[in-house]
C-alpha cells in the first residue's frame, strides 16, 4: 500500500471518528465494546491488508454507522418441527400403542425367509431398518389401531438429505421388485404386488407392496413406505385389518408442516 493512499484512508478513518465523537454516546457498555471493536478491526485493516480490502471494509463499515440499531429488528423465528419424530405431535387416526409391532407377512403364511431373501429384505426396509450409509435412525412410534383393533405399525426416520431419502427409497423398491420375483417361483399361492403410489395433498411419493394368499383368509399384509423431503414414513398393516395407511401418512407430514 502507498504513502499516499494509507494516508487517504487514514484520514477518512479520522474524519468518521470525529463525526462519530460528536453524536450522543450509545448508553449501553455493549454499545461501547461495538463501537470499539469497529474501529479497532477497521484501523488494523487499513494497516494490514490491500487497498480493495481495506474499501470493502470501510463500506461496510460506514453502511453500519449510518443505521441506528432501532431500525434492525430482530427477524421473527422460522417455523420448524422437531428434527427427533419422537418428538412430533401428531393425531393419529385411531389408538396409538406406543409398543406395538407388526409380524412379517411370511409368520402369516408359514413361507420360509430363507426361501424368499427379497422379502427379508422388503421387511426390514418396510421399518426403515438398514442402509445405515445413508444416515438417520428409524424410529418406531408404534401401532395404530383401527376399529376393528387391528394394527397398522408406523416408523419414522429423517435422513440427512433429499438425496439419502430417495436413495433409500430406490432400495426399497428393488427389494420390493425382487421379493415379488421370488414368491413368484415359489409357487406358494402367494400373490405380491408392487405399486408406485402418492397421497392426496402430501407431497412426496412411495411405494406400496400388498401381499396375500390364496387361503380364502382374504387378507393383504401390507407395507408402505412414503418419502417427502428428508424424511420417510413406513406403514406396516396386518392381514384383514382396516388398512390405515394413507390416514397415517397425510396426519403425520400435515404436522411435520404446520
Amino acid at each position: 500500500m502507498t504513502d499516499d493512499l494509507r494516508t487517504l484512508l487514514l484520514g477518512s478513518l479520522a474524519a468518521e471518528e470525529r463525526r462519530r465523537a460528536a453524536e450522543p454516546s450509545q448508553p449501553t457498555a455493549t454499545g461501547y465494546r461495538s463501537e470499539v471493536g469497529r474501529r479497532r478491526a477497521l484501523r488494523r485493516a487499513v494497516e494490514a491488508t490491500g487497498a480493495l480490502m481495506v474499501a470493502g471494509v470501510i463500506a461496510v463499515a460506514v453502511l453500519v454507522a449510518g443505521h441506528s440499531t432501532r431500525d434492525l429488528a430482530p427477524a421473527p423465528p422460522a417455523a420448524s418441527v422437531p428434527a427427533d419424530p419422537a418428538e412430533r405431535e401428531w393425531s393419529p387416526p385411531g389408538t396409538l400403542h406406543p409398543d406395538g409391532v407388526v409380524m412379517p407377512w411370511t409368520e402369516f403364511w408359514d413361507v420360509a425367509s430363507e426361501q424368499v431373501p427379497g422379502c427379508a429384505a422388503l421387511d426390514a426396509l418396510g421399518r426403515l431398518r438398514g442402509a445405515s450409509e445413508l444416515g438417520g435412525e428409524p424410529v418406531t412410534l408404534g401401532t395404530v389401531e383401527g376399529e376393528d383393533g387391528g394394527s397398522n405399525q408406523v416408523v419414522a426416520r429423517v435422513f440427512p438429505s433429499t438425496s439419502a431419502s430417495s436413495a433409500f427409497l430406490d432400495e426399497y423398491s428393488a427389494a420390493a421388485v425382487a421379493c415379488q420375483d421370488q414368491v413368484a417361483a415359489l409357487d406358494a399361492g402367494v400373490t405380491v404386488d408392487v405399486a408406485d403410489v402418492g397421497v392426496g395433498a402430501v407431497e412426496g411419493t412411495g411405494v406400496r407392496v400388498d401381499i396375500g394368499a390364496d387361503d380364502g383368509y382374504g387378507g393383504r399384509w401390507t407395507s408402505w413406505v412414503h418419502v417427502s423431503g428428508e424424511e420417510a414414513l413406513a406403514v406396516m398393516v396386518e392381514p384383514g385389518v382396516d388398512n390405515l395407511g394413507s390416514q397415517i401418512i397425510a396426519s403425520w407430514f400435515a404436522a411435520g408442516t404446520g
